[in-house]
């Protein structure tokens, strides 16, 4: 046999919490008032206020991966069809008895004492309609008397590549710049069925780049001679074969210049 004896939680129901304007002992709210301190989750080195909320009941925290980070507040769901960018669905801010019409990225979060979350209209009735999204009551820290104290944080990470590219060589680059160019001629023509046949075409379904235009000259299929992979580009008199090739491959000036007289 067990004796069960329920006694009344009587020194939560003194608790101050913040209404409004003022404040009221949680016994006499009839509201639904959330209640977080900041310090008791220092540990946790929250980066943005929206660190702290996010767990808490009756909240929907989003995420933002920029650089200030923070994201979407939701108390109790939407209040609005619109997405939550529209901002209709964002909770009014409370900055020390002050409506703030910042965000949150604007407040650091090791100067917040406490934050009141007042989710339902009885008790955050007093802000009027601006308040049918919930309200976010953040108080700061004040001075207080005693001696100076001085608090520090600080947070030390080392950041690294995942993975470093491989250079290219000389031989490689080309490569790369001549699959990057025949991107479009991979395949096999349906008309043909000769393989690297296929072209873009333009209206008049005319081939819009010659078949090989961009192959290599010293590895030319057995299906295109080396005259005809000249011929289907404009040449300078005299202009030697790397000359063409690098030409339809991008390169002018220095770089082909580079290219020709083997600096790669």
């Amino acid at each position: 046999m067990y004796n069960v004896q329920l006694t009344s939680a009587t020194g939560e129901l003194d608790e101050v919490v913040v209404v409004g304007y003022g404040t009221m002992r949680k016994k006499d709210l009839t509201g639904s008032v959330l209640q977080i301190h900041p310090d008791r989750i220092a540990n946790e080195n929250p980066k943005t206020v929206q660190d702290i909320l996010r767990g808490s009941a009756g909240m929907n925290i989003g995420y933002d991966a920029s650089a200030k980070g923070g994201g979407s507040i939701e108390v109790r769901g939407k209040r609005s069809v619109y997405d939550s960018n529209s901002g209709h669905n964002n909770p009014l801010l409370v900055l020390d008895g002050m409506i703030f019409y910042g965000e949150l990225s604007e407040i650091n979060p090791d100067d917040i004492a406490q934050i009141d979350i007042l989710k339902d209209a009885s008790a955050a009735a007093i802000y009027g309609s601006k308040a049918a999204s919930g309200v976010i009551i953040i108080s700061t820290k004040k001075g207080k008397q005693g001696k100076p104290t001085i608090n520090m944080t600080m947070n030390a990470g080392a950041t690294q590549l995942s993975e470093y590219r491989k250079r290219f060589s000389p031989e490689a680059y080309m490569q790369h710049r001549e699959d990057w160019y025949t991107k479009n001629t991979y395949g096999i023509d349906p008309t043909t069925g000769i393989f690297g046949a296929y072209q873009t075409r333009d209206d008049n379904g005319n081939l819009t780049v010659p078949y090989g235009f961009y192959l290599n000259p010293g590895q030319l299929p057995a299906s295109l001679t080396l005259d005809a992979w000249r011929a289907q580009s404009t040449n300078q008199n005299g202009e030697s074969d790397q000359s063409i090739w690098g030409r339809r491959l991008g390169l002018q000036g220095n770089a082909l210049q580079n290219f020709l007289d083997g600096k790669r």
